[in-house]
């Protein structure tokens, strides 16, 4: 679509906006000059400077939601402004870095707080898996190329990390929650919040969390089963092939992998994104499941499109079986 002289792409899966063509970094900084953080550019902000303590306030928000995940370390913030969230998290402890593209608020920052802030991610002089944290707060939409720059900050990233659900659902610390079909445990609960340590080997054997996750607490003894026995322990990543309509539901075809598909059957039962469906067809590539309107309704499972990713959990009494028949035919 097309806005005064300028083009604008939406990203089918988020929805972002971004103009279309990508403009040039220099471009980019003349865009963010001064003007823009004063009034003078249209669309920018009124006053930025002037409206700090609304800023402050904002940005003591955001290092409150850090406090549950351990004692301040290192953090980063993309697209730092004035430095305001900097100066606040560097008095509660913080090792601040600071990426911003506009140079007068580069020379804000640096004069009125001392703080060492950049033009450019990659100018920063940090090891990769030394940082604790990265903030980038109403910024994605503004980013030259916000894929790179996301993959850059996530390779600054430590390995693993920890999870904060927002769910109505009912837990208690040391519970056991499945998340996008992944096995957790509930560190912490606060404010309608559930917090969970991820670390790397979960990380390396399921699909990225989302905005978006099914959440699902453990099944108690005496509990009706109602669909198969899940038990949160990913076996792979499936890649949704086609999606479509069939009468007031769907039916979705995932590609798996010769691993994961040898304990598929026809009516059998398998484990998408926590949730147990039934394997409505099976062939040597993939297999097909159906999924009804409830399904649809209370699940992420209605946001599915060709290329999306899924947890899969593959049925645990075909594994008991694979083995018991391996022992049974020994020598």
């Amino acid at each position: 679509m097309q806005a005064g002289i300028y083009w604008y792409a939406s990203c089918d899966t988020c929805g972002l906006l971004r103009i279309d063509p990508l403009p040039d970094p220099a471009a980019v900084a003349t865009m963010y000059d001064a003007g823009f953080f004063s009034a003078v550019s249209s669309g920018g902000y009124v006053d930025y400077v002037g409206d700090e303590t609304v800023h402050r306030r904002n940005a003591r928000r955001h290092l409150r939601r850090l406090q549950g995940f351990g004692r301040p370390g290192t953090l980063v913030e993309i697209g730092a402004a004035a430095g305001f969230l900097l100066d606040e998290a560097r008095q509660s402890g913080w090792e601040v870095h600071g990426v911003e593209v506009s140079g007068a608020m580069i020379s804000e920052a640096e004069e009125r707080f001392g703080l060492k802030v950049v033009d450019d991610l990659s100018r920063l002089d940090l090891a990769a898996a030394s940082v604790d944290v990265v903030l980038a707060n109403q910024v994605v939409e503004h980013l030259v190329n916000p894929l790179e720059t996301l993959i850059a900050a996530h390779e600054l990233l430590r390995p693993g990390g920890r999870l904060v659900v927002e769910t109505p659902v009912d837990a208690a610390l040391g519970d056991s929650i499945a998340v996008d079909g992944v096995c957790l445990t509930v560190v912490e609960v606060a404010d309608g919040r559930l917090a969970f340590d991820v670390v790397p080997e979960t990380l390396s054997r399921v699909k990225p969390f989302g905005g978006r996750v099914n959440v699902e607490t453990a099944l108690r003894a005496g509990d009706p089963l109602g669909g198969h026995q899940v038990q949160g322990h990913v076996d792979g990543v499936g890649r949704v092939a086609s999606v479509a309509l069939e009468g007031d539901g769907r039916r979705a075809r995932l590609e798996l992998t010769p691993e994961l598909l040898r304990y598929c059957v026809e009516k059998g039962s398998i484990t998408v994104d926590g949730v147990s469906l039934t394997v409505a067809t099976v062939d040597e590539t993939g297999l097909e499941v159906a999924l009804i309107p409830h399904t649809l309704e209370v699940t992420t499972l209605s946001e599915l499109e060709p290329g999306s990713l899924v947890n899969v959990e593959v049925d645990v009494l075909a594994k008991y079986a694979e083995r018991l028949l391996a022992g049974t035919m020994r020598p």
